[in-house]
C-alpha cells in the first residue's frame, strides 16, 4: 500500500499551550507502529491554530487507526483543548515524507513552510485523469516562480486530499503544495510581487478551480519517530529543536491574514 501522511488542525483555546498538546499526541500515538514522523507548527498568522503533519507508512495502517478507540481517545484530548472539532485530513504526497518541513533546528534547508490549499470543483466523476492533469500544472506553476522569486529553497511536496473538503457549500478535490522558504518575509515580498501576479493564472485557469489558500508554518519543533524507534515496544525517540534565530527577527504581528485567492 501507498505511503500517506495526515494533517490534522487544531484552533487551540486561549489558555493551552500548543507544545504541551503536541506532546500529549505523541505520547498517545507512541503504541502506533507504522508511524514514521510527527511534525507539528503553529500556523503564524493565525491566532492559536496548530498544524500536525503524521506520516505514516501505509494508508492501510492509518485507515485501521482512523476506526480505533485509540483515534477517538485522541480527537478526545484534541477537542478538550479546541474551540472546535478538530479537522482531520489523508493527503497522498509526492514525495512522500514532507522533507520540507524538517528545518533542523533553523539548520535545515528550509526554515519556513508555506502551505497552499487549492481548491477544485466539479472534477470528482474525472478525477483520476485530473488529478494527473492538475498535477503537472501545478508543478509548472512552481517551477515558473522558482525562476524568480528570492528565498525559495528548492524543497517542496505536492498532495492531494483522498476526502473531498467543503468550499462554500460546494464538495471540492483539493491540492496542498508545500513549498520551503529562507524566511517569511521572503515568501510575503514575493507574494507581492508583479512575478507572482503573473504566475498566479497557471492556477487559477485550471478546470474546476475555486480558490487557492495560504498558510505559513515555521515548524520549531519537529517530534521523529524513526528506525528501530518507529518499531519497537520501548521509549520513542523524541527531538525537540528550536529556530531560535528565526523567532527572535520574526513576529506574529508582521504576518498578514490567511490569504484567499477566489477567482
Amino acid at each position: 500500500m501507498a505511503p500517506i501522511t495526515q494533517i490534522l488542525l487544531l484552533s487551540l483555546r486561549v489558555s493551552i499551550e500548543a507544545e504541551e498538546v503536541a506532546n500529549e499526541a505523541v505520547t498517545m500515538l507512541r503504541e502506533q507502529k507504522s508511524i514514521r514522523h510527527f511534525r507539528w507548527s503553529m500556523i503564524l498568522q493565525e491566532d492559536n491554530k496548530l498544524c500536525i503533519f503524521v506520516d505514516w507508512d501505509e494508508k492501510s495502517a492509518l485507515d485501521k487507526y482512523l476506526q480505533s478507540d485509540a483515534y477517538q481517545q485522541l480527537l478526545q484530548f484534541m477537542n478538550s483543548q479546541t474551540t472546535e472539532p478538530t479537522t482531520s485530513h489523508s493527503v497522498a504526497f509526492d514525495p512522500y515524507g514532507t522533507a520540507v518541513l524538517d528545518n533542523k533546528g533553523g539548520h535545515g534547508t528550509s526554515p519556513v513552510a508555506e502551505v497552499l490549499y487549492m481548491y477544485f470543483g466539479g472534477v470528482q466523476n474525472e478525477f483520476e485523469d485530473f488529478q494527473d492533469t492538475a498535477t503537472t500544472t501545478v508543478q509548472q506553476f512552481l517551477q515558473k516562480i522558482g525562476q524568480t522569486a528570492t528565498g525559495m529553497t528548492g524543497e517542496s511536496s505536492i498532495g492531494w486530499m483522498l476526502d473531498e473538503v467543503a468550499y462554500k457549500g460546494e464538495m471540492c478535490r483539493t491540492c496542498v503544495l508545500v513549498v520551503g522558504w529562507q524566511s517569511v518575509e521572503s515568501q510575503l515580498q514575493f507574494l507581492a510581487s508583479e512575478d507572482f501576479k503573473s504566475a498566479l493564472p497557471i492556477i487559477a485557469s485550471m478546470q474546476g478551480f475555486r480558490a487557492i489558500t495560504i498558510e505559513y508554518g515555521v515548524f520549531l519543533f519537529a517530534f521523529f519517530i524513526t528506525g528501530a524507534d518507529a518499531r519497537s515496544g520501548g521509549e520513542r525517540r523524541m527531538v525537540l529543536e528550536v529556530m531560535s534565530q528565526i523567532a527572535g527577527k520574526i513576529s506574529e504581528a508582521q504576518y498578514p491574514a490567511s490569504r484567499l485567492w477566489d477567482l
